[in-house]
Formats: structure tokens, C-alpha cells, sequence
């Protein structure tokens, strides 16, 4: 199959297209090289090239930068969208879009699909807004696709700004370790493996496309992971924070993985532990 992946050169854009070459499909990759995902003239290379899937996985920016300047941000991620969406809509393409946690402070634990939406930062809203952009694309040209809802994704070759791969690093670099604040808020964290044999599950779109939350269905506080992490390093460093308290965060977060379990037949296989392991064999683990 030719397989085209917008944000390849991410995170999750990197592990995907390994996979897939792993499965001897034909990979195209787009990334910021080819140019903003916004403008129809960065899909002029792969205009001949018989697409059959298409994984939109390119989004610019983090949530703060979203705050900062949020008509650029909102019409960069939904105008790229869109262009993705018309690529496949000339080449009768199907799409995996993978868009974002959507559900605002929960109601109820697990989160299901069924939660009430709620966009608390713009990021999310150009998520939310994008979901709608794929729904009228299929329904209007009937175009098969599936939206994939990650809550958070990490792993080897993770950048040291997010959460797990700064832990990791201060439990195996620094005399001691310091985060943002210690207050008990959980959240529920999936390993990039896992993540990634999801998303290869997603051929087989619906002309009314399904979204599933994609997680591990446990969660754990910051000092959890700090203590597991030190348990496989064998330290005992001391732990402290700056007082520094996000304004309405949120408790707990744990993604109900039911539909996506009946539906595509996917369950996490990697425990923590495990997955942490992996993360710190880069440190001779």
C-alpha cells in the first residue's frame, strides 16, 4: 500500500513510518521540509504517486504557543487539515487523523468516547475543529477515515521538555530531582509501541468516521513515575518542586480503551516498568 504521513519528522511521525516500512508498505513522508501542510503546493510531489492512506499526524507548535498567538495557530492546524483532506478527497484516499485528549475536566472516569467535549486550551480547539473538518469531508465525499484521540504518548527519542524523558534525565544526570509541582494529579501515560500498533489498525476507515481514545487505561501521579524511575535506576535522589501549580488541572485522567479494544482489537502491551525500562536503555539500562 502507498502511504503518505504528514509530520514525519516527529516524535510519533519517525516510529510510524518505521513501522510501516517494517510492513513493507510504500512510505511517503511530508514534513516542515516539504513545506506548511496549509498550502495545496506542498502536496505537489505526491500528487502521482497513488496515495491510498493518508496519516495526518502534522501539527505546529505546543499549548503554550497556542495561547500566544491562537487565529494563527487555530488556522494553521484546521487549514492543514482541510488541504489533507482535499488530497484525499482528488485521490479518493482513506485518512488516520490523529487528533488530541478532547475532554476538559472529567466528568467521570474512565473517559469514554461519549464524554462531553470541551476544548481547554486552543490547541484542543483547533483539534475539535478539525474533527468536524474530517466528518464533513467523508460525508460529503465519502471518504473513509478514523480519528484517534492519544491522551499522553511517550518514549525513546522523546524531547527532554516533555515529562517522562526530564524525569529520566534528572534521575540519571542530576544530584537531584525538581518539577513543576507535587500535588497528586494523574494522568494516563502510553508507550510509543503501543501507540503506534494502534494507529496501524486504522486502515479500514468508516465513511462516518469513529474516534477512539487511545491510552493505557491506568494512571499515575508525577511522583510515581518519579519513584519508579528511580527504582530502576537504583538512586535515591531527592525529590522537590517549585511551587509552581498549573490553574484548573485536572485531578485524574484515565481513557476508557473499550471501543477501541471491541473495534479494532488493540489493548496496551507494555506495562510502566517496562516501558520506562525501554526509555532508559539510551543511559545503559
Amino acid at each position: 500500500m502507498n502511504i503518505l504521513v504528514t509530520g514525519s519528522a516527529g516524535f510519533i511521525g519517525k516510529a510510524l513510518c518505521l513501522a510501516l516500512k517494517g510492513q513493507k508498505h510504500q512510505v511517503f513522508e511530508l514534513s516542515r521540509a516539504n513545506g506548511n501542510v496549509r498550502l495545496s503546493a506542498t502536496f505537489e510531489p505526491f500528487e502521482n504517486l497513488q496515495i491510498h492512506h493518508v496519516f495526518h499526524l502534522a501539527a505546529s507548535g505546543t499549548i503554550p504557543e497556542s495561547w500566544s498567538n491562537t487565529p494563527d495557530y487555530l488556522d494553521n492546524i484546521v487549514a492543514g487539515t482541510s488541504q489533507v483532506l482535499e488530497f484525499c478527497k482528488r485521490h479518493q484516499a482513506s485518512y488516520t487523523y490523529i487528533s488530541s485528549y478532547m475532554y476538559g475536566m472529567p466528568q467521570y472516569l474512565p473517559i469514554d468516547e461519549k464524554h462531553p467535549i470541551a476544548s481547554a486550551n486552543p490547541y484542543a480547539l483547533s483539534k475539535r475543529l478539525s474533527e468536524e473538518v474530517c466528518k464533513f469531508y467523508s460525508r460529503e465525499f465519502s471518504l473513509k477515515g478514523t480519528i484517534i484521540r492519544p491522551f499522553v504518548i511517550f518514549g525513546q527519542g522523546q524531547k527532554e521538555d516533555f515529562l517522562i524523558p526530564m524525569l529520566i534525565k534528572q534521575v540519571m544526570e542530576e544530584k537531584e530531582i525538581v518539577v513543576n509541582d507535587l500535588i497528586p494529579k494523574k494522568r494516563d501515560y502510553l508507550y510509543i509501541d503501543d501507540f503506534i500498533e494502534a494507529l496501524l489498525k486504522t486502515f479500514n476507515g468508516k465513511l462516518e468516521p469513529e474516534a477512539y481514545n487511545i491510552g493505557m487505561g491506568v494512571s499515575y501521579t508525577i511522583s510515581e513515575l518519579i519513584d519508579k524511575i528511580q527504582e530502576i535506576a537504583g538512586t535515591q535522589k531527592p525529590v522537590s518542586d517549585r511551587g509552581l501549580v498549573r490553574k484548573n488541572d485536572y485531578p485524574d485522567v484515565i481513557a476508557s480503551i473499550l471501543k477501541a479494544g471491541t473495534d479494532l482489537n488493540w489493548k496496551p502491551k507494555i506495562d510502566m516498568k517496562t516501558a520506562l525500562e525501554k526509555c532508559m536503555e539510551g543511559y545503559g539500562k
